[in-house]
């Protein structure tokens, strides 16, 4: 009787090191894309001092125009006075909103 051969060995091996390349490249994936959120959509006109004077905001899918107010600092009467043309209960993503006049 002959002794197994060691390339028996070899396909659970193969297919032990294919699952773990494929659990590697899983999460680095899903990790690499929640480690850098995006940037803020904010149109900067100047600066003084390290403190951007922001001009613009660029409407995120899911922005309320009282949720532009809170991540912005402007009030919600300004918001509404400086933008007459925006329907508050209707914000496009990509939208430009003008925070200062």
């Amino acid at each position: 009787m002959r002794p197994p051969s060691p390339v028996r060995y070899l396909a659970p091996a193969a297919l032990v090191a294919c699952a773990v390349v494929v659990v590697v490249v899983v999460v680095t994936g899903s990790s690499a894309r929640t480690r850098h959120p995006a940037p803020p959509s904010v149109t900067v006109s100047g600066s003084r001092r390290g403190h951007h004077l922001r001009r613009f905001y660029r409407v995120r899918p899911g922005d309320t125009l009282s949720l532009v107010a809170l991540k912005t600092g402007v009030s919600l009467s300004k918001l509404e006075a400086l933008n007459p043309h925006v329907d508050p209960s209707s914000l496009h993503p990509h939208q430009r909103i003008r925070l200062q006049p």
